[in-house]
């Protein structure tokens, strides 16, 4: 790029005016940034779990209706609950999972756009506060942090434990106390840390 004058006589930027107008693009681009990130499979999951709960629903009316019940339909109904039961859990796993997954693809973008840093070890937590401290940013001191702590923790149980809760997880408020993880508690834990991904982002 040329500055002072253009052949056609026109001013151009000078370095300055260039610089500055890098800087205002660079602000622009970073406040629109969290607006542009949605979870985008919560709506799947939304749907998904509508239609199961009404399945269920739909199968224990027609368990209650029955005039009376022999050990077939008695353990008819528990299997269909039980599938459904499961179905139910797997959604709220996955809403979660992806959620953190969406988290880092962003922050991965960011990260190129801003730094020009495509660097995939930056998924490791410990590597990425190592990163940002170098950028003298502290990210534990970034609003939505620890709500997105606790997202990674419990997306990492999710991703390699069972049901049962575990000591990483069991100071996160809706799992103090008890044992075994339900769909009720992630769908709480959700609700509460759900936009918290976009805010520290």
């Amino acid at each position: 790029m040329t500055f002072g004058k253009g052949r056609d006589g026109s001013n151009e930027q000078s370095p300055e005016e260039y610089m500055n107008h890098i800087r205002f693009s660079g602000q622009q681009w970073l406040s629109e940034y969290p607006n542009k990130i949605q979870n985008s499979f919560y709506q799947i999951y939304e749907n998904q779990m509508k239609a199961l709960k009404s399945e269920y629903l739909s199968k224990y009316k027609k368990y209650q209706s029955l005039n009376k019940y022999d050990y077939d339909d008695h353990q008819n109904f528990i299997d269909n609950e039980e599938y459904i039961q499961d179905q139910i859990f797997a959604l709220s796993e996955m809403n979660i999972i992806y959620i953190f997954k969406e988290f880092e693809i962003n922050l991965k973008l960011l990260f190129k756009d801003v730094y020009g840093n495509d660097d995939k070890t930056l998924y490791n937590w410990d590597k990425l506060k190592d990163y940002l401290k170098s950028k003298k940013i502290s990210i534990s001191k970034i609003d939505g942090y620890e709500e997105v702590r606790q997202l990674r923790e419990l997306n990492n149980h999710l991703k390699h434990n069972n049901k049962v809760i575990s000591e990483k997880i069991k100071n996160i408020k809706e799992f103090k106390g008890e044992n075994i993880l339900t769909e009720e508690m992630i769908n709480k834990f959700f609700k509460r840390i759900k936009y918290s991904p976009s805010i520290l982002i």
